[in-house]
């Protein structure tokens, strides 16, 4: 009955103690903008940028303007550049590396491991008798800084993918103006 109670409680810490950790990885967040089924997949994936809306009204603008007869240059720019498939995969590589930066700032996820022995003559003996089953709970915590150091890099990531974005805009732009 004591060791019945000792496991019990054992369980009961490691549970509340995996309730308080909780999960150290950041929350993949797939917050897709509410849209309508006419939206246009590039719209979306515009809106998903988390730029102000007054920046990407153009573009969005842009993926309903018709291309038949004479308009003026900068409809065609914003028309290649909200349906450039370069352009859309760059804008997919900066949300990536933007979901990318909190997961490699924050620990593991802790790991919780349950033991039960359930035949009697293979339970193991310790000075207190006989073992019917633990508990463990672990949590890898890395060398100081080095968390910090994995979220610089990923935000120096970031920073690389946003002018990546850029420039490949600025090709689209000059591409168009020059055609």
């Amino acid at each position: 009955m004591l060791i019945v109670r000792q496991h019990c409680i054992g369980v009961i810490v490691a549970g509340s103690l995996l309730a308080a950790v909780g999960c150290g990885r950041g929350t993949l967040r797939h917050s897709t903008p509410h849209t309508s089924s006419s939206t246009p997949p590039s719209a979306v994936l515009l809106a998903s940028l988390n730029l102000p809306m007054e920046s990407l009204q153009p573009a969005i603008d842009a993926t309903h303007a018709p291309l038949s007869g004479p308009n003026e240059l900068d409809v065609y720019v914003e028309y290649a550049l909200a349906n450039n498939q370069v352009i859309l995969a760059a804008i997919n590589e900066v949300s990536a590396a933007r979901d990318r930066v909190p997961q490699v700032s924050s620990l593991e996820d802790p790991t919780l491991m349950a033991q039960g022995y359930p035949f009697f003559p293979n339970t193991p003996q310790t000075a207190s008798g006989r073992v019917t089953g633990g508990v463990a709970v672990s949590q890898k915590v890395p060398w100081f800084g080095k968390l910090r150091l994995q979220g610089a890099i990923a935000c120096d990531e970031l920073r690389i993918a946003e002018a990546q974005l850029a420039a490949t805009r600025l090709e689209i732009t000059e591409q168009v103006k020059r055609t």
